[in-house]
């Protein structure tokens, strides 16, 4: 009945003037239909909210999109996903999580002729580690030893649901007090663990260079201690896949949304934010369509908010020169590759979910961005979705997407000479070469792939921007380095000057990825929901930004 009234209310607040669609009103505009803007949508409309979410794609997701190409699936962005104890929580406030619908995604390493190993526990990481490079065994083993006992402080934290804010009521404060006390509890490791970086880490815990070398060169470049950690906890631990795919989770969550009684254009691109004085009356789209809200949550790009969709005055320059001079985490190109061979095959080839291939044991430089040959060493990630889900391949096929770290800038912006939209045939030629590079290396996991592709397309930093707006290309909104990130200590950027303009997404917690940009959007949700997001206290921020 709520949804009906909520259909007649958009039926008569409907204008039409000259083409154009004026006077739409809601309770909230969601801007982006990725991961923080359907949670942000989800828990307002589930508290009867009239919220419409204002997608530029053609489907929702943002990084977290899947698509389907000649009956191959790939997914485009996140291969699979972390819980850390936030998105199963708020699956199941939301009432959509099926344990049985998630796959527990194991991991291979593999460097030439050293290592060839499927994760499975610290200990034995530690051990054929020390098989890989023998010159400080105890280094290594201590280091280890340290991953684990940071690795079961996070672990405590995800199986005990004990993040404060995925729970609510009586519930939620029982989690903060029980948070806090684990966290006093374990304050030199929580300490630790929260400052510094990864790399540091390595250094200072083991004297084999080659072994430093190899560390080092694992995951982004100068990450957080926390993000190391977590990422190498995340692929013993808590590494998980949607059965139904990457774009499967996020559909469910937009059908839930509009099950509530939430609306999703697609195709919609914001251009810009309507104010009256300082405070937001609504959004403008590209095709001059008007949409009216006190409330709205940009879950875009923040650098764009800022620098395109709102006035240039509207934030104190110090600020504006904080997030555009701030680097955004490095991109992937990504090759998509359809396969002529039986999923069981496949996977009997690959034994994991996720297998990392590593070329050499240095971190490749990305920064040479005039050097061609540049995709043709550093490490691939080949991911593999049909071992969790094989039903989403054509019948005797299998599919994977292999993802390289790469650079914007490459060869005079791959190639288009600093236009993000244009396709010049050298852009082509480029592409083509990634994937030639790409695919001698995979060849040394699948030997004699070339013979065995139906499919092939490459997709670049310009893909990345074509269908997510993140500036350059970026694979997690800013830098996880903590000495360049501008929030790396906070506090989250949630509030804007705009009185009611609100941000959510992984711009906005640090250091991103699905977990922050789930947990940004619930937390504006219950903000707003709960009134402490409101004009008065928006006025309040104001005085003091």
């Amino acid at each position: 009945m709520e949804t009906f009234f909520n259909a007649i209310k958009f039926s008569y607040g409907r204008i039409l003037k000259g083409g154009v669609i004026m006077g739409q009103t809601y309770d909230a505009i969601i801007i982006g239909a990725g991961m923080g803007g359907l949670m942000c949508g989800n828990f307002l409309a589930r508290k009867g909210w009239n919220v419409i979410i204002l997608e530029h794609n053609h489907q929702p997701g943002g990084l977290m999109t899947g698509i389907k190409r000649k009956g191959f699936y790939f997914d485009t962005g996140d291969q699979s996903m972390e819980d850390s104890g936030i998105i199963f929580p708020l699956l199941k406030l939301l009432d959509l999580y099926d344990e049985n619908e998630w796959d527990n995604c194991t991991v291979r390493y593999i460097i030439k002729d050293r290592l060839d190993y499927v994760l499975d526990n610290y200990e034995n990481m530690a051990e054929k580690f020390c098989e890989a490079f023998p010159k400080d065994k105890k280094g290594i083993t201590n280091h280890f030893k340290k991953i684990s006992d940071f690795s079961d402080l996070l672990n405590e934290i995800r199986l005990k649901a004990l993040m404060p804010n995925t729970s609510e009521g009586i519930k939620r404060i029982v989690n903060f007090i029980r948070f806090m006390a684990l966290n006093i509890k374990n304050f030199k490791k929580a300490k630790e663990l929260f400052a510094g970086k990864f790399d540091d880490m390595i250094k200072k815990d083991i004297s084999d260079p080659e072994a430093v070398e190899f560390l080092v060169s694992m995951g982004y470049p100068e990450q957080s201690m926390f993000m190391g950690v977590g990422a190498l906890n995340c692929h013993v631990n808590d590494y998980w896949y949607p059965k139904n795919g990457i774009q499967g989770i996020i559909n469910k969550l937009a059908d839930n949304f509009k099950a509530l009684g939430g609306e999703i254009k697609y195709k919609t691109l914001v251009d810009e934010i309507l104010l009256d004085g300082k405070r937001v009356k609504g959004v403008k789209t590209n095709n001059g369509d008007e949409f009216t809200s006190k409330k709205v949550v940009s879950c875009g790009d923040m650098v764009r908010l800022f620098t395109e969709m709102l006035p240039q005055n509207i934030a104190k320059p110090e600020y504006i020169k904080k997030i555009t001079e701030a680097p955004v985490t490095e991109p992937f190109a990504s090759v998509y590759i359809g396969l002529d061979i039986p999923q069981e095959d496949l996977t009997k080839i690959l034994k994991a979910h996720h297998t990392f291939y590593f070329t050499q044991l240095h971190r490749n430089d990305i920064s040479k961005v005039d050097d061609p040959d540049l995709h043709s060493r550093g490490w691939i990630e080949i991911n593999a979705p049909g071992v969790s889900c094989p039903e989403l391949m054509p019948e005797g096929k299998s599919a994977i997407t292999v993802q390289i770290l790469t650079n914007y800038k490459w060869m005079d912006n791959w190639g288009t000479g600093g236009d993000d939209t244009a396709r010049p045939e050298k852009y082509r030629e480029l592409k083509n070469k990634v994937a030639d590079d790409v695919l001698d290396m995979v060849e040394n996991v699948i030997p004699d792939i070339r013979e065995k592709i139906e499919f092939l397309d490459v997709s670049t930093p310009l893909s990345t921007i074509r269908f997510t707006l993140n500036k350059d290309g970026a694979s997690c909104a800013f830098t996880v380095d903590p000495d360049k990130s501008p929030f790396a200590e906070g506090p989250y950027p949630f509030r804007t000057p705009v009185r009611g303009l609100y941000q959510a997404g992984h711009w906005t917690y640090w250091p991103g990825g699905v977990i922050g940009a789930a947990m940004s959007g619930k937390m504006v949700a219950s903000k707003m929901i709960s009134g402490r997001f409101s004009d008065l206290t928006d006025r309040i921020y104001q005085i003091f930004h």
